[in-house]
This record gives C-alpha cells, sequence and structure tokens, in this order.
C-alpha cells in the first residue's frame, strides 16, 4: 500500500499500512530526545520527525515491509534553523506541494540540481515543502529538495503557531494559534503561493485540524 498509518505514544512510534499491517518502528535509541510531531511524504516515502531539542530527523520508509523493520536514518539537521535565527521552538509541522511566492532566491549555482535525500533526481516538476510553525508565530518554509534548506520566512501569527495543516486540492493552509494570557484562539486560512489571508476567525474554544 501506498499509504501509512502511523501510531504514536510518548517515544514509541510504529508504522501501519491502511489494512493494518506493521511495516515498521522506531526503536527507542532513536526516539531518545523524544519526538514532538512528525508528517510523512507518501510521494517520496520519507518519515519526518522533530525532536524535543529541535533537531529535525529524516528516516527512509522504503525498505520497511514487516514488524522487525526499522527506517532509515538517512539525514539529521541540528537545530533546523540555525541559519535563519538565533533561537526558534517549533510547535507544529506539515508537507505542502506549492513553494510560497516569497521564496529566498538561490544563492549558487548548483541550486537549480534538484536531488532527494538519497540523492536522486526529482520526479519532473514534483514539489515538496516541509512548513514548520514555531512558538514566535512564524512559518518555516523548508525545501525537501535541497535538504531541508529554508527557503522562506513567513509571520501567520503574533501568538505561539499551535496547529498548521495544508488542503492539496485547494492549496490552502491553515494554521491555529492561541494567545497565552486570554485563552483567544486564532484561526487564519492563507492561499498558496501568495500566502493571502482568506480567512480569520477568533474564538475562544479549541480548534482541531
Amino acid at each position: 500500500s501506498s499509504d501509512y498509518i502511523v501510531s504514536f505514544s510518548s517515544r514509541d512510534l510504529r508504522l501501519f499500512t491502511s489494512d493494518g499491517k506493521v511495516l515498521g518502528y522506531l526503536s527507542p535509541t532513536e526516539t531518545v530526545h523524544g519526538i514532538k510531531f512528525f508528517t510523512i511524504s507518501i510521494e517520496q516515502k520519507l518519515l519526518f520527525c522533530m525532536l524535543d531539542n529541535e533537531d529535525l530527523k529524516v528516516y527512509c520508509l522504503e525498505k520497511c515491509k514487516s514488524s522487525s523493520s526499522e527506517p532509515n536514518l538517512i539525514c539529521e539537521i541540528v537545530k533546523w534553523f540555525v541559519t535563519v535565527s538565533e533561537l526558534e521552538v517549533s510547535e507544529s509541522i506539515c508537507l505542502t506541494n506549492v513553494v510560497p511566492s516569497t521564496v529566498i532566491q538561490p544563492t549558487s549555482e548548483n541550486d537549480n540540481l534538484y536531488m532527494d535525500f538519497r540523492g536522486r533526481p526529482r520526479n519532473g516538476n514534483y514539489k515538496e515543502i516541509l512548513c514548520i510553525g514555531t512558538k514566535s508565530g512564524n512559518i518555516y518554509f523548508l525545501d525537501t529538495f535541497h535538504r531541508c534548506r529554508i527557503i522562506s520566512v513567513f509571520q501567520a501569527h503574533q501568538d505561539p503557531l499551535l496547529n498548521i495543516h495544508y488542503r492539496c486540492n485547494t492549496s490552502e493552509l491553515f494554521t491555529v494559534s492561541k494567545n497565552p494570557n486570554n485563552g483567544l484562539v486564532h484561526l487564519k486560512v492563507w492561499q498558496l503561493p501568495d500566502l493571502t489571508c482568506i480567512c480569520n476567525i477568533n474564538c475562544y474554544k479549541d480548534v482541531c485540524l
């Protein structure tokens, strides 16, 4: 199956097919720092894990076929934010297939060579961007075909960005923040690639995306 179901509890993470077959797991030695969030790329067969210490780990799922299989760690980015910020605290992650129009310009002649984490050429013009919502209310856009290089930063909220979700068929990015002082929840919907705010809702109830 091309679909994955993930069971995550404390430091235990297991992968299943859509029909319930166990595909693999992450051992406690891999999750020693604790996983805060994760997301899976079906297209690239990759598992992205954000750890408590703000390290970003990328695992290959290609060889996960049984309950004894363990995803291969193929990239570890220590303190994912250090190239653009002194300190950030991640609060949520998701994947999109649209590059924001505010993308930072390529900085070297090799930037037109788009490779995945395994060193393979990108499939056609397919794009996959990892979005990280932070405590400062920023969204960081990381290009998964440039080893998760930060290509854009966008201030979406003034409060911690607790949840982020992408709707593929409409290219809409949903973000939720919460004011720690008065509990006001703020839901916004952004249209990619221009990141135009097309919906803005305030409420005092938690919002689940």
